[in-house]
């Protein structure tokens, strides 16, 4: 029986935001300081609009406080930390361990802070493999995180959070929130001779962190950004193919490989680099057109 089947081949140029579902949950954070700064980050994702200052009335800070607190020139107060968290909905789990964690930044004591830690562990409601497996989730739940990694296998690429926003044409607080989850992953290391640069570690497979089911919302928001790239892009900045063609289903492995051949090429052509690198995004779709209904 032959099957119809649809082909088609799109690039997407970056610089469009997808509403990111990402919770960002307390319990996947050993900074405080990370854990404001991916809040706002998520709402940012979800309202383009939303500012710094928006967030800083939002928690009951001025913004010159809540940026220097962002950016480590000054600490939260326990006071201040408690009333955050509750302006956060965070419950009294949650605020417990965002208060110790406050705590912990700014403790000179040795001794109390290897307390204040076993404290902070026994709060987790996970450990070890599941904490990565939570921090893993949050990662594929946003496209950012691939770009980045794909602008970290570049050549003579320093990956700073202000040139990823830049380049993917996000705002810097997005770049630098999901930089830090790659850190924490350690899919990304930072410079050991350039502060807030990171590279990629050759070691970690992206592929380990993503599930089938991660890879469906994840193709979700390509195709969304497709249909973006349709709206705002010229047809000089991108390609789309599309052919409807009939296939025996004897024929299908032979073009599926014909497929990974064609990605391949092109991924190694990436691979030589550029001075002025974007961020492209090369789909091949190949789904079946034909509706096989049963006859009584």
């Amino acid at each position: 029986m032959t099957t119809f089947v649809h082909i088609s081949c799109h690039q997407v140029l970056t610089g469009l935001l997808w509403p990111s579902t990402e919770c960002c949950m307390i319990f996947s954070f050993d900074n405080y300081r990370s854990y404001l700064k991916a809040e706002q980050a998520n709402r940012v994702q979800n309202d383009p609009q939303y500012s710094l200052r928006t967030f800083a009335k939002f928690l009951g800070l001025a913004p010159s406080m809540l940026s220097d607190v962002t950016r480590n020139k000054r600490g939260l107060s326990l006071r201040c930390a408690k009333s955050v968290a509750h302006r956060l909905g965070l419950d009294h789990r949650e605020a417990e361990y965002f208060l110790l964690l406050v705590e912990i930044d700014g403790c000179k004591d040795e001794i109390l802070k290897s307390d204040l830690l076993k404290k902070l562990e026994a709060l987790r409601p996970f450990k070890g493999v599941e904490q990565e497996i939570a921090d893993a989730k949050m990662l594929s739940q946003d496209w950012i995180h691939i770009a980045i990694i794909s602008l970290a296998k570049l050549e003579r690429m320093k990956l700073h959070y202000k040139l990823v926003a830049q380049t993917l044409g996000i705002r810097p607080v997005a770049a630098e929130a999901a930089i830090e989850r790659l850190a924490r992953l350690k899919i990304l290391l930072n410079s050991p001779d350039e502060d807030e640069v990171y590279y990629l570690n050759k070691e970690k497979n992206l592929e380990n962190y993503l599930s089938e089911g991660s890879q469906y919302l994840f193709q979700q928001q390509i195709l969304a950004l497709a249909q973006k790239s349709l709206e705002r892009k010229t047809v000089h900045e991108r390609v789309i193919l599309s052919e409807i063609v009939s296939f025996g289903p004897e024929q299908i492995s032979q073009v599926k490989n014909l497929a990974s051949e064609f990605v391949q090429k092109v991924k190694e052509i990436s691979q030589e680099g550029s001075e002025n690198p974007e961020i492209y995004n090369l789909g091949l779709q190949f789904f079946p057109l034909s509706e096989h209904h049963e006859h009584h």
